[in-house]
């Protein structure tokens, strides 16, 4: 004679593999995301400060920028003079060389002034921009580590097809009458558990991408910019006082505020991607521990 098989029991046993599948599948998530959300807060700040040395360093070129006009004005204006022309000055009557000599050569103690504040403007605008690059370099490194574990993926996949199941099982469970405290057990796991099929958590590396790339062409664009600023603030550049070498001192200081615009830019796009990756972060994390908390009830 066969042994036969209570229905009630088998319902019992498949609704109970349901249950335990899932509590394998969805526990313990969200210890991965812990060091991904620390980096990214990290970040954050260093391409924060890269945004601020970044702003600093266009405000003190622009500053020189001005400042050095104010210096072409007075040189022209005693050049203008004659003060700039030996055989002029020969020529001139006393009268002359007192008005237009004497006078405006009084200027040249400010001249010194202006080139000695211009010359510390430019090491400024130099030490700024290197330091912008530097931040650059260092969130490049931290983006380009703070990715999402393949494992960490899978498991998440795996969690959500488990509770696709449970799903399924519970209806079948609530038809065949399973112990009331059960179900609710298993609803709990479901609703706490079932968010992670709606959190786009490719995001989390989209983000960290842009974090670095922007990272890259920050530091690219700062590295020129630290160049082009040593350059523009050189000896050789700045005691050219041709009408050449005063339009290619003009033209580098120009392109190194330029490029510190350029490189500020990148650092504020790096923090907004910092910040949008912390997000989704701190929402992954919500969900992990909202999850162990039902599957721990």
């Amino acid at each position: 004679m066969g042994i036969g098989i209570c229905p009630m029991a088998h319902a019992n046993a498949t609704f109970d593999d349901a249950v335990r599948d899932t509590i394998v599948a969805c526990g313990d998530i969200g210890r991965e995301f812990d060091d991904m959300k620390t980096l990214a807060g990290i970040n954050t700040a260093v391409t924060g400060v890269g945004t601020a040395t970044g702003i600093g360093a266009v405000a003190v070129g622009l500053s020189k920028v001005g400042l050095d006009e104010q210096i072409r004005a007075l040189e022209q204006q005693i050049c203008d003079a004659g003060g700039c022309d030996p055989t002029s000055v020969d020529a001139m009557s006393d009268s002359d060389f007192f008005n237009y000599i004497l006078i405006p050569m009084g200027q040249i103690d400010e001249l010194k002034r202006l080139n000695i504040k211009s010359k510390k403007l430019g090491n400024w605008r130099t030490g700024l921009l290197a330091g912008n690059t530097a931040t650059h370099v260092a969130g490049a490194i931290i983006a380009g580590k703070n990715h999402m574990e393949k494992s960490t993926r899978q498991k998440i996949d795996t969690c959500v097809a488990a509770v696709r199941d449970l799903r399924r099982a519970v209806i079948q469970a609530r038809l065949d009458h399973v112990d009331h405290d059960h179900i609710n057990y298993a609803v709990n796991i479901i609703n706490e558990c079932g968010p992670w099929e709606f959190i786009d958590i490719e995001k989390i590396d989209r983000r960290a991408n842009g974090a670095m790339w922007s990272s890259i062409t920050g530091g690219t664009v700062g590295a020129a910019g630290v160049a082009t600023s040593i350059a523009a603030n050189s000896p050789e550049t700045r005691n050219n006082n041709s009408e050449t070498g005063n339009k290619h001192e003009k033209n580098l200081n120009t392109a190194s505020n330029i490029l510190g615009i350029g490189a500020t830019a990148a650092s504020a796009t790096a923090t907004v991607f910092n910040a949008s990756q912390i997000s989704i972060i701190r929402r992954a994390v919500n969900i992990a521990q909202q999850c162990q908390g039902a599957i721990n009830d």
